[in-house]
């Protein structure tokens, strides 16, 4: 599921790429050949047709499906070893704190409250 829908979110932008590679690599000055992201994209499809928008198409798939699994493979690995210890951590914390109210509170079978009752009679 992430590894297709990466690669639909890959097809889908690569004409934006294509848009913005275009204007980064032209030169500045009055040799400009594109006024923005709207006239780059229009001269491309007036001049070049709309294919050129599509190029490098399967590069870029071919390139974000593999990392896309990749991510979610390290990703999921690590959301189970980080579960598993705070697991773990959480389970310690609330037997401390159980050690911590034993000891502040005495219990009723307590060795104590049984001399100190016993004292009374």
């Amino acid at each position: 599921l992430g590894v297709g829908s990466a690669t639909v979110a890959a097809v889908v932008t690569t004409p934006l790429d294509v848009v913005r590679s275009r204007l980064m690599i032209q030169r500045g000055g009055s040799s400009r050949l594109y006024y923005g992201v709207a006239d780059c994209f229009k001269k491309t499809v007036a001049v070049e047709g709309k294919r050129a928008v599509f190029r490098g198409i399967l590069s870029r798939a071919f390139y974000v499906a593999p990392s896309t699994a990749i991510f979610f493979v390290v990703y999921d690995s690590c959301k189970r070893v980080l579960d598993s210890y705070i697991k773990s951590a959480r389970s310690e914390n609330q037997n401390r704190r159980n050690l911590k109210i034993s000891r502040h509170f005495q219990l009723p079978n307590s060795p104590k409250l049984k001399t100190h009752h016993s004292l009374q009679l």
